[in-house]
């Protein structure tokens, strides 16, 4: 049986992508936003079933995309700015944090205004959360690598979104609703957790 050969780019990928997963700060900090974008598609199946349960108007639905959809457009750049002289990990905690907690709040909030005001509340967060996440990476990984590293993120959202809402629908269906629920809080918790116990260097002004 012939070994087989890699070409040079080939090889150099490969020595990238080794080069990114042998720093366990990156690695846990990867795994750790794998989960929660699972955990952001999930929400979705769970939020939609609840919301049309509860109002059978699909104008509702419809709704809370647009409550996804506003704070990024007007908060993108803004909270960016914000995290540039914020500690990058404690605001990736509190941002998990923060989401997890209000998540449980969702399938016990008797009004569905209450809902909508969570949920806007969740998406804010995650403005500061995305930016710490970028401005982390290359502290974390050698220059050479931080396109890989990225890429591993790229990879992550795709998976995400083909993963995730089939998790949601699944437990939904064969567990309850609130499960789905519980279960997206520990996709923010879990992180929050172990992105505390990283170690990664306070940006220098």
């Amino acid at each position: 049986m012939t070994e087989r050969t890699f070409s040079p780019s080939q090889q150099n990928a490969r020595a990238k992508f080794g080069l990114a997963l042998r720093s366990p700060a990156f690695l846990v900090l990867w795994l750790s936003e794998a989960l929660s974008l699972i955990g952001d598609r999930l929400i979705m199946v769970a939020l939609i079933t609840l919301i049309y349960d509860r109002t059978g108007s699909a104008g509702m639905v419809g709704l809370l995309m647009l409550f996804k959809a506003i704070p990024a457009l007007l908060l993108g750049s803004v909270a960016g700015a914000f995290v540039d002289r914020w500690d990058r990990k404690w605001v990736m905690v509190i941002a998990n944090l923060l989401q997890g907690l209000l998540v449980f709040w969702l399938p016990i909030s008797p009004d569905i205004a209450v809902i909508f005001a969570i949920y806007l509340a969740m998406s804010i967060v995650n403005q500061f959360f995305v930016p710490a996440r970028s401005a982390a990476i290359p502290d974390l990984v050698p220059a050479e690598a931080l396109m890989t590293a990225n890429s591993l993120f790229a990879i992550s959202i795709v998976v995400a979104m083909a993963t995730g809402p089939a998790i949601g629908v699944w437990i939904t269906e064969r567990v309850s609703l609130n499960a789905a629920f519980y279960t997206d809080a520990a996709t923010f918790l879990i992180p929050a957790v172990a992105v505390a116990f990283l170690s990664i260097p306070r940006q220098r002004h």
